[in-house]
């Protein structure tokens, strides 16, 4: 059968897409009078809402004032300060960032890449690379037996991380994860090429006045962060103060004690750093021979007292104020800051910066080559392990140069084979 045109026209035609709006938005039909009379409330809604949506009619005067108070709000305010002004922002800000994690790591996104004994927390550490940022960090897994213990360790952890944020002398707890099939806590922190005051001590000796006074100056420096808040650190060993390969001083978090000792016992931590300053500088972490007669100081009472001719007297000044048998006699953190001997432009003894001492102390585990290479192998092998099913451009890589650093192998080869694997998922 043939369709007529009529059906062909019919066929043919697009068909027609229409768009139903509310009532008060469409306007009254006109074709019909009668009808459209009829319902005089859509009318006149109709018109209100025109009316509404009109732009409005101001006469001269009206539209002067109105653009003045416009330009008025466009301007900045000259006379306030724009700290002043960012103030409340920074404030929501940290209030924002006390409230999330610090760092968004995930334990699967870890590559392990060597494993060695801790002073400063007992057991084994473990050296790990983030895959996604190739951040190195260190792992510490503390076994936990009641909650009792959880809490406490929760509560020191806490308490770090909040002082961490405004001290720079504090090494950075950046996560924490909670083991349950293993009974442990995994705390992820940040991880420097460093030398604690005891490996100092075992690997060279004695140290120069010089580095033993910016060691002091450094430590003094976190004391004073607490004592200032009136809390007592408590429980400074040498195993708890680091040097970081670039000479700064850092204290590494210790949960047995650490601010487990009342505040009026500022005076411990003062005699706890000058006990360490003169066992760096004698080049011993044995206890001396001591005679209980003297009230002076430690440092007098000392037998062996032939390694005093060694010191400047400012040295023996400073280790005086430190180590007085009374603790009221003790100085106080600020007197100690302005101390002669940490600002000396001369040093009695061998002229050696800090930093060519600690990278006498620094283990390499790479002497070779050739073993620094194959572990870059096994790094990049693990990377597309790990990062398997994402996809990373070539400029969304990131740089290299920490682990560069660590291997002991030029950056421009490590970033090579690292945007080679990353250009393989």
């Amino acid at each position: 059968m043939i369709p007529s045109s009529n059906e062909k026209q019919k066929s043919t035609c697009k068909p027609i897409v229409t768009t139903r709006l509310p009532g008060p938005f469409m306007p009254p039909k006109k074709q019909n009078h009668h009808k459209a009379y009829d319902d005089m409330a859509e009318i006149e809604e109709y018109k209100k809402i025109q009316k509404l949506l009109s732009p409005l009619k101001l006469g001269p005067k009206e539209r002067s004032n109105l653009t003045r108070v416009l330009k008025q709000l466009e301007r900045m305010p000259s006379n306030l300060d724009n700290d002043k002004l960012f103030e409340p922002l920074a404030k929501m800000q940290n209030q924002t960032h006390a409230i999330l994690p610090q760092c968004q790591v995930q334990l699967e996104e870890m590559i392990t890449l060597s494993q060695f004994p801790s002073r400063s927390l007992k057991g084994f550490v473990r050296k790990v690379l983030h895959a996604p940022t190739l951040g190195l960090y260190i792992i510490k897994q503390i076994p936990i037996n009641t909650r009792d213990e959880r809490s406490h360790l929760r509560e020191w952890i806490s308490k770090w991380q909040k002082y961490q944020k405004k001290c720079k002398y504090l090494t950075e707890i950046n996560a924490t994860f909670w083991n349950s099939p293993e009974g442990c806590v995994s705390i992820v922190a940040e991880y420097t090429q460093n030398a604690s005051l005891a490996d100092i001590v075992d690997t060279i000796g004695s140290v120069n006045e010089k580095s033993a006074a910016l060691i002091a100056k450094g430590a003094l420096e976190c004391l004073s962060f607490f004592h200032r808040k009136n809390i007592c650190f408590g429980g400074l060993v040498p195993a708890h103060i680091i040097v970081t390969k670039k000479g700064n001083v850092k204290f590494t978090p210790r949960h047995e004690r650490w601010l487990s000792a009342p505040s009026n016992e500022l005076e411990a931590d003062i005699y706890e750093l000058g006990y360490m300053i003169l066992m760096m500088l004698i080049g011993e972490l044995d206890i001396f021979d001591v005679t209980e007669d003297n009230d002076c100081c430690f440092l007098h009472s000392i037998q062996q007292q032939f390694f005093l001719s060694k010191l400047s007297i400012e040295a023996r000044d400073f280790l005086c104020l430190c180590l007085k048998s009374s603790p009221t006699s003790r100085g106080k953190v600020g007197d100690l800051l302005n101390h002669p001997w940490l600002s000396m432009p001369h040093y009695k003894g061998p002229d050696v910066n800090l930093t060519e001492i600690i990278s006498l102390c620094i283990p390499s585990g790479n002497n070779a080559l050739e073993s620094a290479e194959k572990q870059l192998e096994h790094v990049t092998k693990a990377l597309k392990v790990v990062l398997m099913g994402q996809h990373y451009r070539s400029e969304s890589v990131p740089c290299p140069k920490e682990l560069a650093d660590d291997l002991g192998l030029s950056v421009d080869f490590v970033r090579d084979k690292v945007h080679k694997a990353f250009s393989e998922l």
